[in-house]
Order: structure tokens, then C-alpha cells, then sequence
């Protein structure tokens, strides 16, 4: 009798579990919890019903580089609104690797809100499969809203303690589709495309719509749109400021103004949701097709010109070469520190090129200049051998020209300003 009872409450134990794991939507009301894998200061952390007026379940990943860059503005968010509202990062991962993601990337800040670690039972019930996904609870618990990452603003949590209702598109869940075209009309098809306001809904995949036959974007501003239709060949970026000139009065319509307290409602109004495919053995054709389609539609020009500006020039100071390899196993850790959770860490206080190619060196510095002093840069030094190089890892993660320039006369290099012409391109109003 004995066993059979305890049997009976083994049974009812797991069937209750089994239960609390069920799948829940908008409008359920979620019972009373208690976390105990917590992280910070709070030895436990409650979900109760009367306690705030919002509770935010903010589900991230060590892998999502997006939501941790969102940290500060989580943390800001939660001081910002102090005791009315809850936010809880939640994630899937245990506590000790949690602890050693902070620890071992010191570039990473803890932020000071509550943080729920190796969850599963939250993840289950709310079905997650990608992150950010953000749940918005009122103060009965009751499932308001679950949405994407970039409904976490503060303009969003001020409509919601008024008691105003989130902009549907806003706090929209994500859905995945799989093409906006319709296949069975494919072999008669001379190109296909479509440019929408931006729609949170499509997430493009399947097949021969992500293809060298198509080209798909989501969330792009006119602007972007225009510099990915002249990327053709990959071999320039056009994103940096420089490569781009816009001469265009009202910049607020294709460029996203800063400090907006809720970007979300420039990025519906702002961006666009493009698809272009075209027939197999006209892949060649595709970008050009791409420019009419923008042209079509928005009020600008665009084109390539060449300008005169200031750059930076590489030159070889003195005869003597002071690059060249002494040979061994090749090494490269030529660059700055990358502070993505999934990037590499340098323990080492220097950054070196071992029997590397000349190119590779140029790689490494390259993108300060343009990336981080935001000016042109153009190599004059022509070699051809292997490389020797080693920088203190200082000249990367504190970059500053003249630290720099510091380390490359070392190898008889100088980078000098110089006015060149520079292939740029132009973005305008319509006249």
C-alpha cells in the first residue's frame, strides 16, 4: 500500500511538471514562480502577481552578440523606471558558465538587473527559439505582449504604465515565411521583386529564393539599400562615411536620427522589406536591376563619381627592408581585440605577424584608419615577401594615429596625408 502510494505521488509530481511546461500565448496569466539559478545579488528571485506594475523577461544567449550589446540600455532602462517595473534576463545556459563569460571578457560589464541562468522551464512555456525575445507581463502576470528585442525601449514602457496599448507592429512576435513569390510561376518569370515598408513578419528563407539569383533584405533603409545595389563584386564597402556622399536636405527620411527613444517607430516608417529574383543564366544581371527598382521608387539619384580628399598614404620610409620574414610556422593575431561573446581572446600583450603575406598586414591596419579615424587609406609600398611584424597590442585597442605611426616607423613605413581622388558614391535629391 505503501509503495503504491508513493508511486501515485511520483506520478503526480511529473504529470504537474509537465504542465508548468506548457506552451503559453498572449492573454494567459502565468502562476507564481521562484528562480533559485540566479546571478548578482538577489539569492533567489520571485515572479509574484501585485509586485510591479511591468515585469519584462528579457531571453538572451552568450551567443547572441545583439543582445549583449542591449546591456547598457537594459541596465539604464531598469534605473530609469526604478522600483515600477522588473526587467529579468533569462537564459538557457548554466550559472558557471554564465559567471565565466563575465569574468573571462572583461570588455563584457555585468549589468545590475536581475538574471535567471540555466533555465529551461520559461524557455519551454514560452517556446524560444530565437533570441531577443522579450515577454511584457502586467502586474497580474498576465501575458501582454511577447515581441522582438527592439520593442525594449523606454518610449514602450511609458505607454504601457499609461495603460496604452503597444503598437501592433511593435509588439508583434516573430513569424518566419518562406518566400513572398509564387514558384509555379518561375519558368516564365523575367525578374521578380518586392519593396515593402518594413514588416517584421518575413523572415526570407528556402531554397532558390536565397540564391546567386536573388537578393533579399529586411529592415534596410533606402540609403543601405542603394550602397548593397553597387556591391556587386564585394570589393568596396560603401557603409564607411566617407565612401558615401548624401546631398540630400530631409536625411531624417533614410537615415535613422540619433538618440530616438523609440527607434521602432522610424524603423516601420523608415526601412523596407526587398526581395529580387531573377531567372537562372541571369544571375550577371541582378544588381542593375536592383538600381532600377530603387530608382523607380525613391525621389534620388545615385551614381559613382571620383572626389578629391584627404587620405592617408602608406609610404616606405628609407632603403632598408625591415618586413621581411625570417621564415617559421606562420602566426597571425594582427588585430584588434574582438569583442564579440563568441570572439577570440588575446592573452598576450602583443599583436604578430609571423611569415605572413604583406597583404595581411595591410588588413590589420586598414581598418583603423578607415573604421576608426573614418579616412580613406591607399597602400604605396609595393611588396611582395613574406612579413615579420609585432605591435603592441595597445596600437589596436587604444588606437590613436600617432601610436601607430610610432610602431611602423619601426619598419621603415609611414603613413602621410595626402590629398587623392577617391571613388565615392553620390546619393542625392531628385532635382
Amino acid at each position: 500500500m505503501i509503495i503504491k502510494q508513493f508511486l501515485f505521488v511520483v506520478l503526480v509530481f511529473f504529470l504537474f511538471k509537465e504542465t508548468t511546461a506548457q506552451q503559453v500565448k498572449v492573454g494567459d496569466k502565468l502562476p507564481a514562480m521562484n528562480f533559485k539559478q540566479v546571478l548578482g545579488t538577489d539569492k533567489e528571485i520571485d515572479l509574484k502577481p501585485n509586485k510591479y506594475k511591468l515585469t519584462i523577461l528579457d531571453f538572451w544567449a552568450h551567443g547572441c552578440g545583439s543582445c549583449i550589446a542591449s546591456f547598457p540600455k537594459v541596465e539604464k532602462l531598469q534605473a530609469m523606471f526604478g522600483d515600477s517595473i522588473q526587467i529579468i534576463l533569462v537564459n538557457y545556459e548554466s550559472k558557471d558558465s554564465t559567471e565565466s563569460l563575465f569574468e573571462k571578457r572583461d570588455w563584457i560589464k555585468k549589468p545590475n538587473v536581475k538574471m535567471i541562468v540555466g533555465d529551461t522551464l520559461l524557455h519551454k512555456r514560452f517556446a524560444v527559439v530565437g533570441v531577443p525575445h522579450i515577454i511584457w507581463l502586467d502586474e497580474q502576470l498576465q501575458i501582454k505582449y511577447i515581441a522582438r528585442g527592439t520593442s525594449l525601449n523606454a518610449g514602450n514602457i511609458r505607454k504601457f504604465l499609461k495603460g496604452e496599448k503597444l503598437n501592433s507592429k511593435e509588439a508583434k512576435q516573430m513569424v518566419v515565411k518562406t518566400s513572398l513569390f509564387e514558384r509555379e510561376y518561375e519558368s516564365d518569370m523575367q525578374s521578380f521583386s518586392y519593396l515593402a515598408r518594413y514588416n517584421s513578419d518575413f523572415r526570407f528563407s528556402g531554397g532558390e529564393w536565397e540564391s546567386a539569383r536573388s537578393f533579399t533584405a529586411r529592415g534596410m533603409t533606402a540609403i543601405d539599400l542603394i550602397r548593397s545595389a553597387y556591391a556587386a563584386d564585394g570589393t568596396v564597402d560603401w557603409r564607411r562615411p566617407w565612401k558615401t556622399v548624401l546631398k540630400i536636405k530631409n536625411l531624417d527620411l533614410y537615415r535613422k536620427p540619433d538618440n530616438l527613444e523609440n527607434p521602432e517607430d522610424w524603423l516601420y516608417n523608415h526601412s523596407y522589406v526587398y526581395q529580387l529574383v531573377v531567372p537562372r543564366g541571369r544571375e550577371a544581371e541582378k544588381y542593375e536591376i536592383m538600381k532600377r527598382d530603387l530608382a523607380n521608387h525613391f525621389p534620388l539619384k545615385f551614381y559613382i563619381d571620383t572626389i578629391a580628399m584627404e587620405t592617408l598614404v602608406l609610404r616606405k620610409v628609407g632603403k632598408e627592408d625591415k618586413l621581411k620574414s625570417k621564415g617559421g610556422k606562420p602566426v597571425n593575431t594582427f588585430r584588434k581585440r574582438n569583442e564579440s561573446a563568441k570572439g577570440s581572446i588575446f592573452e598576450d600583450k602583443r599583436r604578430i605577424l609571423k611569415n605572413q603575406p604583406f597583404h595581411y598586414f595591410l588588413n590589420g591596419i586598414r581598418p583603423l584608419i578607415e573604421y576608426d579615424l573614418e579616412k580613406p587609406f591607399v597602400n604605396d609600398v609595393a611588396y611582395t615577401a613574406n612579413v615579420d611584424v609585432d605591435f603592441d597590442g595597445l596600437t589596436f585597442d587604444f588606437f590613436t594615429l600617432e601610436g601607430l605611426n610610432e610602431e611602423l616607423m619601426r619598419y621603415g613605413l609611414k603613413l602621410i596625408y595626402e590629398i587623392r581622388s577617391i571613388k565615392v558614391l553620390v546619393i542625392k535629391d531628385v532635382d
